[in-house]
């Protein structure tokens, strides 16, 4: 069961059309538009999904969320102008804190379907794009809650959101 974690028209619109998620979000907005299973996890995760662009917005985001509760948790996202960040949520600031600056990778396909995973391990989280494995980050403050998947400045679609917890 999916649910909606900020519901404010200001976010933008989401619908499901042929099976896919599509979040729609303004380009001017403050706020991310995030869907997010009700379950918490705990312990190791493998989350993967499908998301593509639609639109020319280079600003639009597309991301995976995991032990998130309430404000707290972490991001791995994506921008269409291809770069890359994890970021974390500490309840106290609006925005989150950047675990690393943005990076460029070669991994992201600016034009079209992207594939994401991370796998959180303990402490330790790995990121891959469409297969590559292009980080990873060690960060221990928060170890449960739940994952979700979230869009910002603009059209992303989501499809095939796989969670595998041990």
């Amino acid at each position: 069961m999916l649910h909606w974690l900020k519901f404010d028209p200001e976010n933008g619109e989401w619908s499901v059309i042929d099976g896919e998620l599509i979040l729609d979000t303004p380009v001017d907005s403050d706020f991310l538009m995030e869907f997010s299973p009700l379950t918490s996890f705990n312990g190791d995760l493998d989350l993967r999904a499908k998301t593509r662009w639609v639109g020319a917005v280079q600003r639009a985001i597309a991301g995976i969320s995991s032990q998130k509760s309430g404000s707290v948790g972490y991001t791995f996202q994506i921008s269409k102008a291809g770069k890359y960040t994890a970021k974390k949520w500490n309840a106290v600031d609006l925005f989150p804190e950047s675990i690393f600056a943005y990076k460029e990778s070669d991994a992201i396909n600016n034009m079209g379907t992207n594939n994401l995973r991370v796998i959180t391990q303990g402490d330790l989280f790995k990121l891959y794009i469409n297969g590559v494995f292009i980080d990873e980050v060690q960060d221990n403050l928060f170890a449960q809650g739940r994952v979700g998947i979230y869009a910002f400045h603009g059209k992303v679609t989501f499809d095939n959101f796989e969670v595998r917890w041990s």
